[in-house]
């Protein structure tokens, strides 16, 4: 088991509710975690037990807080600030290139960032993956994505592979980031 410590001013400010110590204690029960009030009144001790893998920070406390209250009971409000949200320049030139590409016939591949070290050394007949400048994931779960990609090559090869069997010509495209060391 481990602990976290939570204010419950916060954990109302977060969410957007006005609930007491108590309150918010008796909804973190409901959740499964065990919660005790501490001594200066405002904070809430909350016990972790080992099978809640998904409580990681005191956001993941928050979201639990705000998921027995019901999101349903939680007061809508306009955000206190205004922003004006628009694209990056790259996006923008993706967004470009993309629909011209697509009305002229070809299907866009969506394909993963992360592929192998195969992917993006040995099979595009570079002698060693020390010659790559790639980002190495350190604990990957997979030998399928043990580094992110430095080209759109080896997704594009795959799909054509695994799409062999359609008619020809095939037209696809991709337009997507890479990651280079």
């Amino acid at each position: 088991y481990r602990t976290e410590i939570v204010s419950v001013r916060k954990v109302n400010r977060k969410i957007g509710i006005n609930e007491s110590p108590e309150g918010v204690a008796e909804l973190l029960t409901k959740m499964c975690l065990k919660s005790e009030i501490t001594s200066n009144g405002d904070d809430i001790k909350v016990t972790i037990p080992p099978t809640r893998h998904d409580v990681i920070h005191p956001c993941d406390i928050y979201e639990d807080v705000a998921i027995a209250y019901g999101y349903n009971n939680i007061r809508r409000t306009l955000p206190k600030t205004n922003t004006i949200g628009q694209q990056f320049p790259v996006n923008k030139l993706s967004d470009l290139l993309r629909s011209p590409i697509a009305e002229a016939g070809f299907t866009e591949a969506l394909t993963f960032t992360l592929c192998s070290k195969d992917d993006v050394s040995t099979k595009l007949r570079i002698e060693s993956i020390d010659e790559v400048p790639a980002v190495h994931i350190s604990n990957p779960k997979t030998l399928e994505f043990q580094v992110c990609r430095t080209t759109l090559l080896p997704g594009i090869l795959k799909t054509i592979a695994a799409n062999k069997k359609m008619p020809l010509p095939m037209k696809i495209f991709e337009v997507s980031d890479v990651v280079l060391k």
